[in-house]
């Protein structure tokens, strides 16, 4: 670098103080300039500060494990599944409408059209099924599904979708679908007749394949997909047995009722929620709603139900991501405010240096006639 060239930078920080502190419309145009950074600044702050919370929000939401995105709320056993009284399908419908309305009323950001529900009957040992669904001497367990939505979320790959049960006899024939990994298991194919409970037979009418395997229609309870290993406690024995679900139809939900073997059904009714659009700062307000929800007792189906329980799918990643924000927000907030604080004080000193130096501008104008208003303008 030249000897001429450092006077030359030297002197361009005075050349800007000259200009901003300077008299005449260079001087003006200089502090709006300075008061519009200030302004920018002391705005994009904030805003930029909730757009890295709220992705952090985002990240721990999509991140969660399945049905983190979603609320259950059970009930079970119901008293209605008794003979001659049993629990429909339209009922069931109903209620998932009723409780969808109760969720919208506390605010809830529930995607109404995705909702679903089902009812499933307890485990049953199958001592007829085929040795493939065996472990050591264990027959697999089965417990029977109804789905309202079922035939959208799953694809039938053979045979035909359940219909209306029927009796042989005494026998009652429930028409089922295995999916493609349960008829597998138990050596199935459309058509077969698997012994299941006394005086209870299933007819595998079709086999079905998940149309959306990861959707939370499936992986909520993972045993409905496929069958799972259950495994028991060394306490309890250490013995292991497959555990699946056969999908019925509304007619058979209803006729199933008539077995007490098969009574004490359990309902979910499940809503999927819309968070895509939830930034950081509606994070809590949406937690605490959630927690009220659960809370009031005042949601009620049917006519003879037990108490609701609901399993909030957001909670958790709600909760650790309040603790994070909060400590991240103190520390924010000091910045925030010592920018602001910074930037008004900048302003300020500049406004009065300009004053100063233009006070015989201004006086001169006031000997004219100009009011403060328009020497205020200058």
């Amino acid at each position: 670098m030249t000897a001429a060239a450092e006077p030359a930078r030297a002197g361009r920080p005075r050349a800007g103080w000259r200009l901003l502190t300077g008299t005449g419309p260079a001087a003006s145009i200089a502090l709006g300039l300075l008061v519009l950074a200030s302004v920018f600044l002391a705005v994009a702050g904030p805003r930029a500060t909730l757009l890295l919370r709220t992705r952090a929000l985002q990240q721990s939401l999509t991140q969660g494990p399945s049905g983190s995105d979603t609320i259950i709320a059970g009930a079970g056993p119901f008293s209605l599944n008794a003979p001659g009284n049993p629990l429909t399908a339209g009922e069931i419908e109903t209620d998932r409408f009723q409780l969808a309305g109760y969720l919208a009323r506390h605010q809830l950001p529930v995607a109404t059209g995705a909702s679903w529900s089902g009812v499933t009957t307890n485990f049953l040992n199958v001592p007829a099924a085929a040795r493939s669904a065996y472990i050591s001497a264990h027959p697999p367990q089965l417990q029977l599904i109804y789905r309202d939505k079922l035939r959208h979320y799953a694809r039938l790959t053979a045979g035909s979708w359940p219909g209306a049960a029927r009796y042989s006899g005494s026998e009652l024939v429930l028409p089922v679908a295995f999916t493609r990994a349960t008829a597998a298991r138990y050596s199935v194919r459309p058509g077969a007749m698997l012994p299941f409970i006394s005086g209870v037979t299933l007819q595998v009418t079709g086999v079905i394949k998940p149309s959306a395997p990861h959707d939370v229609f499936w992986t909520e309870f993972s045993n409905t997909a496929g069958p799972e290993l259950f495994v028991q406690s060394p306490q309890q024995g250490g013995q292991s047995w497959w555990q699946t679900g056969a999908f019925l139809s509304a007619s058979g939900l209803a006729a199933a009722q008539s077995h007490n073997s098969l009574a004490g059904l359990t309902v979910n009714w499940v809503y999927p929620l819309r968070l895509s659009g939830l930034n950081a700062d509606q994070a809590g307000g949406l937690a605490a709603r959630m927690s009220a929800a659960a809370a009031d007792g005042s949601a009620v189906v049917g006519n003879g139900g037990s108490g609701l329980t609901y399993t909030i799918g957001p909670a958790a990643a709600l909760a650790s991501f309040l603790i994070a924000d909060r400590a991240f927000s103190q520390v924010l907030a000091l910045l925030e405010v010592s920018l602001a604080v910074l930037a008004a004080t900048v302003v300020l000193l500049c406004a009065r240096l300009v004053t100063e130096q233009r006070a015989e501008e201004f006086a001169l104008l006031r000997a004219r006639g100009a009011a403060r208003w328009q020497v205020s303008g200058r």
